[in-house]
């Protein structure tokens, strides 16, 4: 599959600064730009995470949009930014970093320290809906910010200090590439789950990383436990990527205050974060409103 996407794929763009390579790609697909275009930048001076954050995007890093045309209906969107997500992290273990494990809902960490930010944007054109993957990778550690505050967010880590004792550093361009084939990969192969299966399949067993008898009993139910929706072919690789499944967690909303405490189950099938009280009950959140703490944060 690997070799199929090289031999049609026209060459990674590299532009020495942009405002935001995702802004940037959008633009061309607007036009006629094919699935699977992709520009990288040396230096953003807009980057965007998620909710419109800035990405802090200094020389050095990788600064990275790949181009997705899906070829599935409008009900299954919804999964497209976990499969991308799938395959960049799938790329970053190929490379070296084994430990690497998606934060939900769009950062790539090792343990409690971030090492990439992902964003994904769908764009309605002229031949219907397209999306944007963006990605960010801390090539060395950078530098902090002025008003990073070191109490309640992840500590920035360089892809660098994070590889296996045995693996060798990439390039920007050889890490670019990589990740663009395991993101075309990772949607080819959801694309086809999706035509098998739809918006309906068993749900994972999270009863071996989660806690207590009352989260396995809850985590095995396929009713409770949303086996349906548009990521349900993708539950079982994503569910056993995320950080801090079975972990005690705290659910933040925007405006920094905290809603709920409890322990991480997972996702369901419409991509919420399942937290798990004392009590037995199980709250959904959704990305949109909140973000995860470790509690040890």
């Amino acid at each position: 599959m690997i070799e199929s996407h090289v031999e049609t794929l026209p060459p990674i763009e590299v532009i020495d600064q942009v405002g935001s390579t995702n802004a940037e790609l959008k633009r061309l697909g607007r036009g006629d730009a094919p699935h699977g275009t992709a520009l990288r930048a040396n230096v953003q001076t807009a980057g965007r995470g998620q909710r419109s954050h800035t990405w802090v995007s200094p020389k050095g890093g990788l600064y990275l949009s790949v181009l997705i045309r899906p070829n599935v209906p409008g009900e299954a969107l919804p999964a497209l930014p976990v499969a991308c997500a799938l395959g960049a992290l799938g790329a970053l273990r190929e490379m070296g970093c084994p430990r690497v494990r998606l934060k939900w809902p769009n950062d790539i960490v090792v343990e409690h320290r971030k090492v990439a930010g992902i964003l994904t944007e769908l764009v309605s054109g002229g031949d219907g809906v397209f999306a944007v993957f963006g990605i960010g990778v801390n090539m060395e550690p950078p530098a902090m910010p002025d008003d990073f505050d070191e109490a309640d967010a992840l500590l920035p880590a360089g892809l660098r200090d994070e590889l296996s004792p045995t693996a060798q550093m990439p390039s920007l361009d050889e890490l670019a590439e990589r990740i663009r084939l395991g993101i075309l990969n990772a949607v080819t192969w959801w694309t086809e789950a999706y035509g098998r299966v739809g918006g309906r399949a068993a749900l994972p067993k999270l009863a071996t990383r989660a806690v207590g008898v009352e989260v396995d009993r809850w985590a095995e139910d396929p009713v409770r436990g949303g086996a349906e929706g548009p990521l349900a072919s993708l539950l079982a690789p994503y569910n056993a990527s995320l950080a801090f499944v079975g972990e005690k967690v705290r659910m933040v909303a925007i405006d920094g205050g905290e809603v709920a405490q409890g322990t991480f189950l997972g996702v369901d099938g419409y991509g919420h974060a399942l937290v798990a009280h004392v009590d037995g009950s199980v709250e959904m959140h959704d990305a949109a409103d909140v973000s995860l703490r470790p509690d040890s944060l």
